[in-house]
């Protein structure tokens, strides 16, 4: 088979999707398919490209279709829905200039790339999506827009409609399942629940590696693996070392990512007298060698799917605690494979890293089972066994056609063709891939 694996955001990223995507990528071509990764250039917006191969330059494509953005929405519309506008026509008209004739299944990674790749496919081509979480719900960590009632409903619409235009959507995890179906009226029949997998083999052998750090002699070490943003709750887990210092100091704490929280958390840090005892370790490509050295995983997360770090984790015998976020209690079944508290609970998360600390038979016993729990259920084998399965079905069933090419618009086909700089050959693929009947804006956008 030929696959288009593609996504509204940047690639490469830290993050799960990224790992999911190169995962699968990877295991996908190791069994004779041709993988294609679409995604958004690294720096550049609103550009896009295969990667590996260079950026889709489309010339004049902003100034050709922001007129007719302002038009449709109004000036006075939020500037955040105006440039997601922006970007993921762009993406519409990249996907179009890659002639998607070629491929055999289109496999979206987010609503926004999924409303994209359905307005502008071939009829015959099937399309999966993978939803890695609620665009929506993570809205509420992002300070300047959770506040923002245009956001908000513009989020809703198209994640409502987004998550409805494959053929199949699947969700890593029955909790997002259940969201999909309670707050986006998403069919129980459009979803499948085929949980993230990991290639433990792989990641087994990298733990093996020499480390390029090392954890302090004497002491535990507690690691919290996650993007330094408001939703992974690391204001929680430092308030919870803050009382653990007071009781023991037989411990150093390792905080591995980046993000826009940087100065907030050593900020923080120095308030509450954990210098001595916390490091940021910023963005790490030896994940597999410090998880070998830690005693104690923690993820302490405001809203969670399926997160890869947790698995890793299991994977090498490190025992857990999880806060009860999302898809997280199902990953962790608690005081048997790892321990889950209440989110932003400092007082339990700080009790069950000292119950841990001091007792070190409780704490084999449960990296133990998690270890053994992650193997059967983490599979990368059992992941691509699920995919293939589905790719098959979807391309020997009916198909349901384009999506989103219904009303009149204000810019069809043959008008963008009108406006289009003339003999340039990425407008020329372009022009040419999309559908007869295309037309910008589409449906969801300032509807009310």
């Amino acid at each position: 088979m030929k696959i288009l694996m593609a996504t509204f955001w940047t690639l490469p990223h830290t993050g799960g999707l990224w790992r999911y995507v190169e995962q699968t990528k990877k295991n996908l071509e190791n069994k004779g398919h041709e993988v294609d990764v679409l995604a958004r250039y690294p720096g550049y917006r609103p550009q896009f490209y295969i990667l590996g191969k260079p950026l889709i330059r489309i010339k004049g494509l902003r100034s050709q279709i922001k007129p007719w953005i302002n038009q449709h929405l109004g000036m006075s519309m939020n500037s955040w829905i105006i440039e997601t506008e922006l970007c993921r026509y762009s993406l519409e008209l990249a996907a179009a200039s890659l002639n998607l004739n070629q491929y055999d299944i289109i496999h979206t990674q987010d609503v926004i790339s999924t409303r994209s790749l359905a307005r502008v496919k071939p009829t015959h081509v099937p399309l999966i999506a993978t939803l890695h979480s609620s665009l929506t719900k993570e809205l509420d960590f992002i300070e300047r827009l959770s506040h923002e009632p245009e956001v908000q409903k513009y989020c809703h619409d198209l994640e409502s409609v987004g998550a409805c235009s494959s053929d199949k959507t699947i969700v890593p995890s029955v909790w997002l399942q259940d969201v999909m179906k309670r707050e986006f009226s998403v069919p129980e029949d459009q979803l499948i629940v085929v949980p993230n997998g990991m290639d433990i083999r792989a990641f087994e052998k990298a733990a093996r590696n020499p480390p390029l750090i090392t954890k302090p002699p004497g002491k535990k070490l507690i690691i919290c693996i996650a993007r330094l943003t408001a939703l992974k709750g690391h204001h929680t887990l430092l308030d919870a070392l803050r009382q653990l210092k007071d009781k023991r100091t037989d411990w150093q704490c390792w905080i591995v990512g980046d993000g826009n929280l940087k100065g907030d958390l050593r900020s923080q840090i120095t308030q509450l007298g954990l210098e001595p005892y916390v490091t940021l370790l910023g963005q790490r490509n030896d994940i597999p060698t410090l998880l070998k050295q830690s005693d104690i995983f923690v993820l302490p997360s405001l809203q969670e799917n399926l997160p890869y770090g947790v698995m890793e984790a299991q994977v090498l015998g490190v025992p857990v605690i999880v806060s009860d976020a999302g898809g997280l209690p199902s990953m962790v079944e608690h005081r048997k494979t790892g321990f889950v508290f209440r989110r932003q609970k400092a007082l339990a998360l700080y009790k069950l890293m000292n119950q841990l600390l001091e007792d070190p038979h409780l704490s084999r016993r449960i990296g133990n089972n998690g270890k053994r729990k992650a193997k059967e259920t983490w599979s990368i084998d059992t992941m691509i066994s699920k995919l293939e399965s589905l790719y098959s079905q979807l391309m020997h069933s009916e198909k349901k056609g384009r999506a989103g090419t219904e009303g009149k618009g204000l810019l069809s086909k043959q008008e963008l063709s009108k406006h289009a700089p003339q003999g340039h050959p990425v407008w020329n693929a372009v022009i040419k891939g999309l559908p007869s009947d295309y037309v910008l804006p589409d449906v969801i956008a300032g509807k009310h």
